[in-house]
């Protein structure tokens, strides 16, 4: 779910920021030198504010793969990198995940992404990942891990990839009646780590926050979920 369609679902504090809110990033009053960025990772959302703090796009074309640095300045500076990068197959057909039955497609009408944040701060860095997949393998996620530490320096265990779960994005795992596509898991696994470089290579000052709000009977809501009251009822 993107930060956009997150905060349209959300319920604003303040009208007159709800429209800002809905774009994605909102410019407090008097401070028009910080940005504030939704990062949104599997249902957990981050609200990020640096200077600029601009999402830094990777082509495919483009290396990411330089070993970094430990890249806080200062001891204790608090820094977020991130990263989107292009995992649209470049090999096609391809096979597809989410139709129950076997299926494979040799067209692309939107491409697929993998999305990375990787927070700093004084010699601890970790990275989180979120990867427009159906479902992503134990054994691809270790081996994706192990190559982006190498990359990157940030500890295996550091790290955190997950799949928005998507029905008709490439089959880079066995599931929901197709087989996962070999082509495709490799060359899944050299760009997510290629996004951790990126996002890395991308730190820079930054703060953070959270906040919390209600929200009751919205469409769409999951009907076994739990729905919390509202008011005084």
């Amino acid at each position: 779910m993107s930060a956009s369609n997150l905060c349209q679902q959300t319920r604003q504090p303040d009208r007159q920021t709800s429209n800002a809110w809905r774009q994605g990033f909102w410019r407090p009053p008097n401070q028009s030198q910080f940005i504030v960025r939704l990062v949104s990772l599997g249902g957990i959302t981050l609200g990020l504010a640096g200077i600029g703090l601009p999402a830094h796009a990777a082509s495919p074309s483009t290396s990411a793969a330089q070993p970094a640095e430990n890249t806080a300045s200062a001891v204790g500076a608090f820094q977020v990198g991130t990263a989107a990068v292009d995992v649209t197959p470049i090999k096609l057909p391809v096979a597809i995940n989410g139709g129950m039955t076997a299926r494979l497609t040799d067209q692309v009408n939107d491409r697929v992404l993998a999305r990375a944040l990787v927070l700093a701060q004084g010699g601890t860095e970790l990275a989180m990942v979120i990867v427009d997949s159906c479902m992503l393998p134990r054994d691809l996620l270790d081996q994706t891990k192990q190559l982006a530490s190498e990359k990157t320096g940030i500890p295996a265990n550091r790290i955190m990839i997950a799949a928005t779960h998507t029905h008709t994005a490439p089959a880079a795992m066995s599931c929901l009646g197709t087989d996962a596509d070999p082509d495709y898991r490799a060359y899944v696994r050299l760009r997510v780590a290629d996004g951790i470089a990126a996002a890395q290579k991308a730190l820079q000052p930054a703060r953070v926050g959270w906040a919390s709000v209600r929200q009751c009977n919205r469409p769409g809501q999951h009907a076994c979920r739990p729905r919390p009251r509202c008011g005084n009822r």
